[in-house]
């Protein structure tokens, strides 16, 4: 997703945060039983070319991916104004426990938190077919008009504050 927005975006940069060493699914249950904050690797950052940063990242039961956390964490008295990008199923409460979460997490509120479903991204939204569904590229190809929404989002917030 962040890639695709990054397109619609002139000028702008993406940054892969990479969780340190061979994760396997139960080391991922192991973060969330125990709130870890597993290490992660990713290239320096020059804030000072920044005034605005857009994060892109799972959500793993109501809590930002504990990767990006870990991220968030070690960047926190870096970070400029942001925003919240996720793509979930949309629990319900769940926004605004992310936005709690990245206050305490960042020590300022995001500009706004944004989830995208993952269901309007698929053709066939029965559950079943939404149980085992993996976004492929095709996908969100088929439905550039809602990273476009998100897009114009980000410049009517962009507006707001200048």
């Amino acid at each position: 997703m962040a890639h695709n927005l990054s397109k619609l975006m002139p000028d702008s940069d993406t940054l892969e945060i990479k969780a340190k060493g061979n994760r396997k699914e139960f080391s991922i249950f192991l973060d969330l039983l125990f709130n870890r904050n597993p290490a992660v690797v990713y290239p320096p950052v020059d804030w000072e070319n920044y005034s605005r940063v857009i994060i892109c990242s799972p959500v793993w039961n109501y809590m930002v991916a504990h990767p990006m956390r870990s991220f968030l964490r070690a960047e926190k008295n870096n970070f400029p104004e942001y925003v919240f990008i996720t793509l979930c199923s949309g629990r319900e409460e769940q926004q605004h426990k992310l936005e709690n979460q990245l206050m305490d997490v960042l020590g300022k509120k995001p500009l706004f938190v944004h989830q995208m479903l993952q269901s309007s991204f698929l053709e066939n939204k029965n559950i079943e077919s939404m149980k085992n569904s993996g976004l492929e590229q095709k996908n969100f190809d088929a439905h550039i008009d809602l990273l476009h929404d998100v897009v114009l989002r980000l410049e009517r917030e962009s507006t707001k504050k200048d």
